[in-house]
This record gives structure tokens, sequence and C-alpha cells, in this order.
């Protein structure tokens, strides 16, 4: 008898214009949620410390990954809506996913590095004839393409010829080049130089490097 009623009376309800409003989205129900998962680069390694922003109106929780690229974030209220989740780290892409969070919750990323494009130069220590040796290494995560000496810059009792150097078409990842300044060098006394390398994807510079010039013979201790 009483669900008759009750029926009747929701009857009525709605046919009196009376709406029953559902819980929203910004209401609790009083229960608490976690989120965990792993953050992986494409490689499957574990990334650590990257940032887990996890947001749903005016709640935010921030929280970070460990060292085995775990991470877990407690107490978040249950509610009627999609949680916005930032995967951030510095020199990764970011990584998002929105998602409803319940009392036992997962969510597994893959973090992908972005290009870095990296040269290192060195000039050979020692002595030489009638220019240094310079060895150039790609210390980036990309390939750079039309790898050549752009510019010396000498300070010194020095005579030299400024040339442009082709070095290499393409450089991998953890190549070497090792070229010389195909120029000659002549003076007498102490000087400093400085050797730019351009690329299509830009230009570098290496540390400026003191040495001792005796007529073409280079010191560079």
């Amino acid at each position: 008898m009483k669900k008759i009623y009750s029926l009747f009376l929701v009857l009525f309800l709605i046919h009196a214009g009376i709406i029953i409003q559902p819980i929203t989205s910004s209401e609790n129900t009083d229960q608490d949620g976690r989120l965990s998962g792993k953050i992986l680069d494409p490689w499957n390694e574990p990334v650590s410390d990257a940032m887990i922003t996890i947001a749903c109106g005016q709640n935010t929780f921030v929280c970070y990954s460990n060292e085995s690229g775990y991470y877990l974030q407690e107490n978040i209220p249950i509610v009627f809506c999609l949680w916005n989740i930032t995967i951030s780290k510095q020199g990764y892409y970011n990584s998002y996913c929105d998602m409803p969070i319940g009392e036992n919750s997962y969510c597994n990323v893959t973090l992908v590095p972005e290009p870095i494009v990296s040269l290192e130069i060195d000039i050979i220590a020692g002595f030489s004839f009638p220019s240094p040796t310079i060895i150039i290494r790609n210390k980036g995560t990309v390939e750079i393409h039309s790898v050549k000496i752009a510019d010396i810059a000498i300070e010194g009792n020095v005579i030299y010829n400024n040339r442009e150097t082709p070095v290499d078409t393409v450089l991998e990842p953890n190549d070497v080049a090792i070229t010389s300044l195909n120029t000659w060098l002549i003076g007498l006394g102490s000087f400093s130089i400085v050797v730019t390398i351009s690329c299509d994807e830009g230009s570098f510079s290496s540390d400026e490097i003191n040495g001792l010039i005796f007529g073409p013979f280079i010191f560079i201790p």
C-alpha cells in the first residue's frame, strides 16, 4: 500500500510541475576517492618528479611521481563530474586525461620527451699546425642537418683566414664529427678562439679557448 501511495505522490508532483533535482556535480557524496598510476616514457622507463594536477570545479589536487614513476592522491571527494587530469614535466609534452574518480581509480600515462637540439664543441688541446682540430658531438635527441663551421673568432696577435667549412650532412644523436678549421693561423704570443657551428636546426658556439701561437705552430693547454 505504501509503494502505491509513493508512486501516486511522485506522479502528482510531476503533474503539478514540481521537478525533483538530482545531485549536481558540485555536491559531495561524503565519500573519499583516490587516484593512482604510473608515469612512463615511450621506452617504459619511469618518469620521476612529474606533476599530476587533478581538478574539478573549485577542487584541485597536486601530487608528484616518485623514482619508480608511481603517484598517489588520496582524499579526493567523489563528485558527479569528470576530473581534468594534467601530467607535466619540463622537457616533456604535457599529457591530459578526463575521467570520473571513485574509491580506487587508475590513470597510467606515457610522457613523450620534447625534441632536444644540442651540440657540444671541443677544441683539441696540444700542438697543432696550421689550425686546431675541432670535435663536434650531437648531444641532443634528434638528428641535425647541414652541419658546418660557420665562423671562427680569434683575438690576439694572429692572422687567419675565416672560412665556412662543411662538416657533415647528417649527424645522428650521439654521433661525433672530427674536423679542422680548413684555414691557417700565423702569429706570435697568446690568443683566444671561439668556433661557431651552424646547422639547419640552429647555431652553437664553443667556449672561449686560450692558447699560444709561434708562427704557424699552435699550443692549446
